[in-house]
């Protein structure tokens, strides 16, 4: 029956692998990306580049960056978005799988399968700085939910050899996860209290002690060697950022006020995801029976579970700086609440149709066929069909944009103090954002001006010739709108013809009665791309390139 169920996860995580490139790079990814480029380009492989700044890059350890950009190198990842997320995806099934194993050893298989089931329901989980992005939940999910089964594999092991085994691929694990980002370190702390709270877990660890320290080095010998290059090469840059900024201002103080958010915070969203994916009542049940089962019956390996959840949970409730993907690893814990109900609900079922038919009890098949009939009756199969249609959203008009303002090919603009290729970036530096930033960095060179220059302004979106797609910020946008067909900026104008035509670049100003305002994509809330003259063509690729809400005007 476990084989059997194991198989059923595979058609579980096509969302995690359907459409992985059908959308834009986001805010983190963009991040993330740009520093694989960097890496690509440069061959620099212990320090990648900062978005934005080009600086070097120690907001985080760069294992996960490391992975990527060897798969590109090597030519087993395409050079894509899909490329950028792949190992991503990979990541978050073998992290279901390990949720599955923990539940098949913890309860029965029926309860794995139902646990990795509500995972793949959680919309959040799979979409929102999720499982399918290029950033590093995957990972984080991955290595709590590997280090967790193999933490009971080694509880369990009657054989030494084993158990060093397990010691020994934990401290792998902790190192994975170290080498991708700091809040790894969560992991050890959840769940080291084990060795406190029972007697049995204590003992175990004290005869194994010698081997542990193995691990404990292990994983040291692993992780130190980045760091130590870094300190020498960056010095006190390096422990600014990655401990000052990444860390302790995070957790004090927060990076972004946007991230501020009251102490229930992360029980909020938890509760909201629950409805959301048609879990919560699957979970509350499990969840009383699981605490009934630990307390009443001393569960050592449920009280693991229990503190998987609560000690991530008020760690991070207590941070000044929460973002709902910082719950994202202690929530398998959840999942196994789910499916400790859905397997005893089946097992009761199974109880009664044995004595309905009178048959000799065979359990595996009874087990079975009464969650097969449960499942087809009760499971939310519309979340996962609503979560499998999502995966198929495009939202990719910055990929559609790129590609036809590439194709027009470039020009010499306004001449060589302006020369470029095709775009120009007309916004204070606070306001550019990574994705902007990751798909048309190679476009032109940028300006970042705190003033506007509403003359050059004026050239790139009215002046036959000189035109060019524009990224603004749409406050300063309709500004300009009020402002382009009054006196002061006619002066400008006026003033910067003479450096054209004394530069062979010939300019005919349009009438300014009959100026006509390019087509506005909305990027953000607060920035428009604007596509004068010809690239206005390119606003059917874009619109074409988006199957959710979009706004272009």
């Amino acid at each position: 029956m476990a084989i059997v169920l194991a198989l059923a996860l595979a058609p579980l995580m096509l969302p995690l692998f359907q459409g992985l490139g059908l959308t834009d790079l986001r805010n983190d990814e963009a991040i993330y990306a740009y520093a694989v480029d960097s890496i690509l380009e440069s061959g620099d492989w212990w320090t990648p580049r900062e978005s934005l700044t080009n600086q070097p890059y120690l907001s985080k350890p760069p294992l996960k960056i490391w992975l990527v950009a060897a798969g590109i190198r090597l030519g087993v990842l395409p050079d894509d978005e899909r490329g950028m997320r792949l190992l991503d995806a990979i990541f978050a099934a073998l992290a279901l799988v390990y949720v599955f194993l923990i539940g098949a050893r913890l309860i029965d298989p029926v309860a794995g399968l139902a646990a990795a089931s509500l995972l793949i329901l959680m919309p959040s989980l799979l979409f929102r700085h999720g499982l399918r992005d290029g950033g590093m939940e995957a990972m984080m999910l991955l290595q709590f939910a590997a280090t967790v089964t193999h933490l009971l594999a080694w509880r369990h092991s009657s054989s030494r050899r084993w158990r060093v085994t397990h010691i020994l691929i934990i401290a792998g694990w902790q190192a994975f996860g170290v080498l991708g980002k700091s809040t790894a370190l969560l992991v050890p702390a959840a769940l080291a209290p084990m060795v406190l709270f029972d007697g049995g877990w204590r003992r175990l660890a004290w005869r194994d002690r010698w081997w542990w320290a193995a691990g404990i080095t292990f994983a040291t010998a692993l992780i130190v060697p980045w760091f130590v290059i870094q300190a020498s090469r960056h010095g006190d840059l390096f422990w600014r950022q990655f401990v000052g900024r990444a860390i302790i201002q995070r957790y004090n103080q927060g990076l972004d006020p946007s991230h501020l958010e009251p102490w229930h915070y992360y029980l909020t969203f938890a509760y909201r995801e629950l409805i959301t994916a048609g879990a919560l009542p699957w979970v509350a049940i499990g969840g009383l029976l699981w605490l009934w089962r630990t307390i009443r019956l001393r569960w050592s390996d449920g009280l693991l579970i229990v503190l998987w959840l609560v000690v991530p949970l008020i760690l991070t409730s207590t941070s000044a700086s929460k973002l709902r993907h910082y719950l994202y690893p202690s929530l398998p814990p959840l999942a196994l609440f789910g499916g400790l109900a859905f397997s005893t609900l089946a097992a009761l079922c199974a109880d009664q149709i044995r004595r309905w038919l009178g048959s000799r009890p065979k359990p595996r098949r009874d087990l079975l066929l009464s969650a097969t009939v449960l499942a087809l009756v009760l499971w939310p199969w519309g979340q996962f069909r609503s979560v499998l249609a999502r995966s198929q959203h495009t939202q990719a008009p910055f990929q559609a944009i790129r590609q036809c303002v590439d194709n027009l090919g470039p020009e010499v603009i306004l001449g060589p103090e302006w020369r470029g290729r095709l775009f120009y970036v007309y916004s204070p530096w606070n306001t550019v954002r990574h994705p902007s930033f990751y798909y048309f960095r190679h476009l032109d060179s940028w300006q970042r001006q705190r003033k506007p220059d509403e003359a050059l302004l004026y050239f790139r979106l009215f002046v036959k010739g000189h035109q060019a797609p524009t990224l603004i910020p749409t406050r300063d946008y309709l500004i300009f709108k009020e402002r382009v067909t009054g006196d002061d900026v006619q002066a400008a104008v006026d003033q910067l013809l003479p450096r054209l035509h004394a530069a062979g670049l010939e300019a005919e100003l349009p009438d300014v009665q009959s100026l006509e305002q390019p087509p506005a994509i909305q990027i953000t809330r607060t920035e428009l791309l604007l596509l004068p003259g010809p690239y206005a063509a390119c606003l059917e690729p874009a619109r074409a390139a988006v199957s959710g809400e979009w706004s272009s005007t």
